[in-house]
Order: C-alpha cells, then structure tokens, then sequence
C-alpha cells in the first residue's frame, strides 16, 4: 500500500521532469526561454539573500 503511493508519486516526478526536458528540447534555441530562466534565478537569488540579510 504504502510502496505503491510512493510508486505513484515516482511516476508522477518523472512524468513531469520529462514533461519538462521535452519543451526545453522543443524551444532550446528561443532567447525568451533563457530570459525567464535568468529572470527566475535572479529573483530565487534576491529572496535568499533577503532572508538571509534578516536574520
């Protein structure tokens, strides 16, 4: 029972990671990917600092 969730849950992560290889294959050459991906670092950045700088 307990195997099975996690089996369940296993597939579902894998699922979704290829999921998300298939569209960065897909739009690999488009600039506006990188854009977002830099964007999103550069603000996962901040708020670590931030909460870092608070404590």
């Amino acid at each position: 029972m307990i195997l099975n969730i996690f089996d369940d849950i296993w597939g579902k992560l894998t699922e979704f990671s290829n999921d998300c290889y298939d569209f960065i294959m897909d739009h690999y050459s488009d600039p506006v990917l990188w854009i977002v991906i830099v964007l999103v670092l550069i603000v996962i950045t901040y708020g670590a600092i931030s909460n870092i700088a608070n404590k």
